[in-house]
């Protein structure tokens, strides 16, 4: 009988913790001292902030410049980010809790100055950054400027730029060529970035670790970083209205990331190809504008890739095995892919050779594309709420 009783007891605990949350307060007026973080009485640093919350609690920041206020290269000083600060991070994450702004990215600035791996550290599961028009401009760290390990992160209505490494990086540490994965952390599942602009990094700009899955990227814009738009790996990742747009390499590369899918997306002027896929089966583009990219729009080197009611076209002409430049839109270099449906390819005739038409190219079959469209689906680039 007393375990029925404990039993239930902590069955309805569990259910009313949500409600027993509190919200806490930062402030550009507030000041950092035993105690604060009530409405009147805000701390002035989000790292205070959060080490006098519990699990489930809110944080809603004020606007204003946090992390290095003063701009002098560390966060020493007082109403910095050194309450909560690692030798790998400004600010963590570590419990379930929300950090939400109150006037939205353009009012809200964290800046971390160059002294950190991460400027955000999401340690734990169900850990969340902004929601809609609540979000942050987020600058710096050296490795990234977003750590995310454990799963149901979300990270939402933010601007995230300017790291020295990687934009936003999931659940592990890459080499520097960024082909192999040199430490893993936790698992990472079921996390969602929606509404956020991922740009200007020295490396690429979202990078899921082969110990991630099903991610959701939404509503978002990866854009001018100095690598590829996306590295990709893992398994059910979905990519839902998002711009991979005017990074220097590839748009995306997709190795050992099964079940992956790219839908109502553009992927656009990007200094190498649209998507590289490789070691990806299951996977799908339905309904994307693939275009003005220098280099094949996707090559596929992976099986069971498909491509559906896309925009092909405008790709830029490459080097082929046979030494004659080609204009790709499409390079499929597996012999039991299907053939694209129901694409545009720059004229109404389908894929061919002739500019300004896209081709369709491959080293291992012969197939012709009988399945096109005869005029150009519109597909309006993404633009994040924030």
């Amino acid at each position: 009988m007393k375990k029925i009783v404990l039993i239930l007891f902590l069955i309805q605990f569990n259910a009313l913790s949500p409600l027993l949350a509190e919200k806490r307060y930062t402030a550009n007026n507030g000041f950092d001292e035993a105690g604060c973080g009530s409405k009147t009485n805000p701390c002035r640093s989000i790292s205070l902030t959060i080490s006098q919350a519990t699990a489930n609690d809110t944080v809603i920041v004020g606007p204003g410049l946090y992390g290095d206020t003063n701009k002098d290269g560390d966060t020493e000083d007082p109403g910095e980010e050194n309450s909560l600060a690692t030798d790998e991070a400004m600010i963590s994450l570590p419990f379930p809790i929300k950090i939400l702004s109150r006037d939205g990215a353009r009012s809200t600035v964290i800046h971390e100055p160059g002294e950190k791996n991460y400027a955000i550290y999401f340690k734990s599961d169900n850990a969340t950054l902004g929601k809609k028009k609540k979000g942050f401009s987020i600058t710096g760290g050296t490795k990234a400027n977003i750590f995310v390990e454990g799963s149901r992160a979300k990270l939402v209505s933010s601007t995230i730029t300017s790291s020295a490494g990687f934009g936003v990086l999931v659940g592990c540490i890459p080499a520097a060529n960024e082909q192999t994965e040199t430490e893993f952390r936790e698992f990472s599942s079921a996390g969602k970035i929606q509404d956020t602009t991922i740009a200007f990094h020295s490396g690429s700009g979202l990078y899921l670790c082969d110990n991630t899955s099903d991610w959701k990227i939404q509503a978002s814009e990866i854009t001018n970083n100095a690598k590829s738009g996306v590295v990709l790996r893992g398994s059910g990742h979905k990519f839902l209205r998002t711009a991979i747009v005017d990074n220097s390499e590839t748009g995306l590369i997709a190795t050992n990331a099964a079940n992956f899918s790219v839908s109502k997306s553009v992927i656009i002027a990007n200094g190498g190809a649209g998507a590289s896929i490789g070691d990806s089966g299951g996977s799908e583009f339905k309904n994307n504008s693939i275009i003005g990219n220098v280099g094949q729009g996707i090559f596929f080197g992976g099986t069971h890739v498909s491509i559906k009611n896309c925009n092909v076209f405008g790709n830029q002409p490459i080097n082929n095995a046979g030494g004659i430049d080609v204009n790709c839109g499409i390079f499929d270099n597996v012999s039991d892919n299907p053939a694209p449906d129901g694409s545009f390819w720059g004229l109404n005739t389908g894929p061919t050779n002739s500019e300004p038409a896209d081709a369709y190219c491959s080293q291992v079959k012969h197939t012709e594309v009988n399945d096109f469209l005869q005029k150009e689906r519109i597909i309006p680039r993404p633009q994040p709420m924030q």
